[in-house]
């Protein structure tokens, strides 16, 4: 589970349906990308082989926590390795001292209108996290959620997504975006988890865009 982006209509969805064929081509295109990066990650059967020659166990071996100050410089680290193996094809992705200086300048904002959590080893090591941002508009913005490769499809995303379902609703907050990349197999796991595709300008459908508009309903799928 790997990955969110800025709010960006991506260039293959712009002036979407101009052009039925490029239209109707472009579902195809989606659906071919996300294949392929796919294809990059573990299964589910090998990231449980290794979470077993590890010692490692999902009900004990880890604790999900709020993220604070003193969790910077391993949360800019994680950062840097999960956007890497997320975008293999950026030549110069963002390094460790861009990361660990966009998490200080948040944590330094008096204005809380975020929140993070993180998932920890029992060695004290990180191996996710995922950030929720409370929008100017009062809605819930899922704004990053990463997992380390050997950690995915084992439950985590899961259990971060719900996390912040769960603040937002406490804070009485009944609908939820994320603006992800199209190709990322991650839109995948949105759909799953009840996100409906958003539309463009043009009404077209984004398919990297979803929103939870009635998001009490996601609790369905955190059982």
């Amino acid at each position: 589970m790997n990955g969110t982006v800025s709010k960006t209509v991506f260039r293959f969805n712009r002036n979407q349906g101009s052009n039925p064929c490029l239209s109707a081509m472009k579902p195809i295109f989606v659906s071919f990308t996300r294949f392929l990066q796919n294809l990059r990650r573990r299964s589910k059967q090998a990231n449980l082989k290794l979470l077993k020659e590890r010692g490692e166990d999902i009900s004990t071996s880890f604790i999900i926590r709020e993220a604070t100050e003193k969790d910077i410089v391993p949360l800019a680290h994680l950062h840097v390795k999960t956007w890497s193996d997320t975008y293999p094809m950026v030549m110069r992705p963002p390094n460790f001292a861009t990361r660990e200086w966009q998490w200080k300048e948040l944590f330094a904002k008096k204005e809380r209108n975020w929140f993070v959590y993180i998932i920890e080893k029992n060695d004290g090591s990180l191996i996710g996290f995922t950030k929720g941002d409370i929008e100017d508009d009062g809605n819930g913005n899922l704004n990053k959620i990463y997992l380390l490769r050997e950690y995915q499809r084992l439950g985590f995303g899961r259990k971060m997504l719900c996390l912040v379902v769960k603040r937002f609703l406490s804070l009485r907050i009944k609908r939820m975006t994320v603006f992800a990349e199209a190709s990322n197999p991650s839109c995948w796991f949105y759909e799953k988890m009840g996100g409906q595709k958003m539309r463009n300008a043009d009404g077209s459908l984004n398919h990297g865009n979803y929103e939870w508009n009635e998001l009490e309903k996601v609790l369905d799928y955190c059982v």
